[in-house]
């Protein structure tokens, strides 16, 4: 390392997250300020259920579900579900979820910055309630320099993940 280069520290923010699935589309781009399910989303996960092996109280075995109402019930078994999130949850395509990390202090000299190795496929990131950037890149990670939004002390991270626009017919 020259005397110039400064040492990369890493902090990872995987773990449970606040959430708010949203079963309409975000009426505007500002972070919600109640409503929060708090540290009940993991990262990484996705909340949405496998539908690709589905059994109800009573069958013997699994099939693949084709009617959206298999989420408006709790008696239903998906065989994939690896994260156990509420079945409601299927029928959103997108969310808020958040964190708070602490800085004790902001270091001039740094650069902060935000790493995600996957958001899909649309994220809205907020820092401090401040809107840093649209993502629209589901199999790219998104890097962002933070610093401006930071201060000393507790910092919200909040991001909004939605789908593709679909049209009539559902395509992308």
């Amino acid at each position: 390392m020259s005397e110039t280069e400064l040492p990369v520290t890493r902090t990872c923010l995987n773990g449970w997250w606040d959430i708010i699935p949203c079963y309409e589309p975000a009426a505007d781009y500002n972070v919600p300020e109640d409503g929060w399910l708090e540290g009940q989303y993991l990262v990484p996960s996705f909340w949405t259920k496998p539908t690709s092996a589905v059994r109800r109280a009573g069958e013997t075995t699994y099939g693949v579900a084709h009617d959206p109402a298999i989420f408006d019930t709790e008696d239903a078994e998906f065989l994939f579900d690896a994260f156990g999130y509420p079945s409601a949850w299927s029928k959103t395509r997108s969310a808020w979820v958040r964190r708070t990390v602490t800085i004790n202090r902001i270091d001039p000299a740094l650069r902060y910055h935000l790493v995600f190795d996957a958001v899909m496929p649309k994220a809205c990131l907020f820092v401090n309630g401040h809107k840093v950037l649209l993502h629209i890149q589901p199999t790219l990670p998104l890097e962002v320099d933070v610093t401006p939004w930071l201060r000393s002390g507790e910092n919200e991270i909040a991001v909004l993940i939605e789908d593709y626009d679909r049209d009539d017919r559902g395509r992308a």
